[in-house]
């Protein structure tokens, strides 16, 4: 019962696809950009080309998802991994000197905070609580500055990775001479 039903169906699509099929429209070459054959023969054969040379891509391209967490664990590692180091020792720099400045401040806050617990008197609670509250506030800003440049690093690790990537893949088509597993190849 299953193979007359699948008949009928294949019957029938036949003769639904048979009247609506134009055999010339189906082989015009220039719906696709070519004015002949000969261009249409060039683009296959660089399809062609580009799909050999897509292991080779594979193999040195980096993972955008994976960059995005390095740089997320530290900052310009991912740009590091790209090979962008310029960028990554700028990102890194700044993260440490943000950070650094947000603990020197912190440290200071707390030092002025530990004797406002210590203070009897009112005047010297009202001053050090002052002066506690003053390098706390500059702490969390540096803090929030580390946090954005943090941010930034890696969404700038995506882009990059992105553009290595690319890069990765127009060295790989414009290279003439490869190195192949059966000995050299040069195309022209």
């Amino acid at each position: 019962m299953k193979k007359i039903i699948l008949f009928i169906i294949c019957i029938i699509s036949l003769n639904l696809f048979s009247q609506n099929f134009d055999i010339k429209q189906f082989s015009d070459p220039t719906k696709y950009g070519w004015e002949n054959y000969a261009e249409m023969q060039t683009f296959r054969n660089e399809l062609q080309r580009q799909q050999q040379l897509l292991p080779t891509f594979k193999k040195q391209k980096k993972s955008v998802n994976i960059n995005a967490m390095k740089a997320a664990l530290l900052p310009g590692w991912g740009h590091f991994a790209t090979e962008r180091y310029t960028q990554g020792n700028v990102i890194l720099g700044i993260e440490i000197i943000l950070l650094g400045t947000s603990y020197i401040y912190y440290d200071k806050a707390m030092n002025q905070y530990d004797k406002y617990k210590e203070s009897n008197y009112i005047g010297d609670i009202e001053y050090y609580y002052d002066e506690a509250n003053g390098p706390y506030k500059t702490a969390q800003v540096f803090l929030g500055l580390a946090a954005g440049v943090w941010l930034y690093n890696i969404y700038d690790a995506i882009i990059e990775t992105n553009k290595f990537n690319t890069e990765i893949w127009q060295n790989i088509i414009n290279n003439r001479v490869a190195i192949t597993p059966t000995g050299i190849s040069v195309r022209f």
